[in-house]
């Protein structure tokens, strides 16, 4: 995985509570909610023979079920199965969406061997895995880092946030946390963060990132900690995948006027 150490690193400042994540099967009780670690996996029928041994193509997920807690355990569900490629074929669950990206890889496999033409020279790789970052009473903030190759220059790969408010039993969204109204004062903060960090003067032009317009954007995947919030920008979503990610720490000391009284950030305002 790319983005291992980032989720280390992560899994540090946060302090996790729960050890044993990646243990298939494993109950955590030590938490606000109690969940198992469930594992799918698939394998392609065709493969790639490597110095005289059978290569195989595969795809994973490893990722909690929560106890008594469907609506979390739907809102995972959707960021496992969703696709990029607005032709694919809808499936409802992480196993139809394993065995699908096995399929399509035996498909052309199986074509190329019809046409004549040299099969694929490579696998097929496809990986996910969800482990808790951290929770209270209040929330959950899951990462969901992953990794997928089919055949490219490079695979492709990096960490969504889930933020799930477990009162009102939903994901959490920057329009959840801030007074309607404040999203230029917001982007405007964030901003000015950003070109400090970026060695870039107010000025100074944004053409050399990915930004619409190459106007400066907040994005949706972001994580709460006591401190502040933490976006993330994942490899080609502004930056080359050369440059790979951009991790953009707004403090609360910065945004204290902007937050709801209410919110789940509300609390670690001083």
């Amino acid at each position: 995985m790319k983005n291992s150490l980032l989720l280390i690193f992560l899994i540090f400042i946060f302090s996790c509570k729960n050890k044993s994540n990646n243990i298939n099967n494993n109950i955590a009780k030590n938490d606000t909610l109690v969940y198992s670690i469930k594992t799918d996996s698939a394998k392609s029928k065709s493969f790639v023979s490597r110095e005289g041994e059978k290569v195989y193509s595969y795809a994973k997920a490893t990722y909690p079920i929560f106890e008594d807690c469907q609506e979390l355990n739907n809102i995972i569900l959707v960021h496992l199965i969703a696709s990029d490629n607005p032709d694919a074929k809808p499936v409802s669950s992480v196993q139809e969406n394993l065995t699908g990206f096995m399929n399509e890889y035996d498909m052309q496999y199986n074509q190329s061997v019809v046409s004549g033409s040299e099969p694929p020279f490579t696998t097929y790789e496809k990986d996910y895995t969800i482990s808790l970052l951290n929770q209270n009473s209040n929330y959950i903030c899951l990462a969901l880092e992953y990794y997928s190759y089919s055949g490219s220059a490079h695979g492709l790969g990096g960490t969504h946030f889930i933020n799930y408010d477990i009162k009102n039993k939903r994901e959490i969204k920057i329009d959840d946390l801030f007074i309607a109204g404040n999203d230029s004062s917001l982007t405007k903060i964030a901003e000015q963060i950003f070109r400090k960090q970026e060695n870039l003067t107010q000025n100074d032009l944004l053409k050399n990132y990915f930004f619409d317009e190459d106007k400066f954007a907040l994005n949706q995947n972001f994580t709460i900690t006591d401190s502040g919030l933490v976006f993330l920008y994942n490899q080609y979503e502004i930056k080359s995948y050369a440059e790979g990610i951009t991790e953009l720490a707004i403090p609360y000391s910065a945004i204290k006027r902007l937050v709801k009284p209410n919110s789940i950030i509300a609390t670690k305002i001083n």
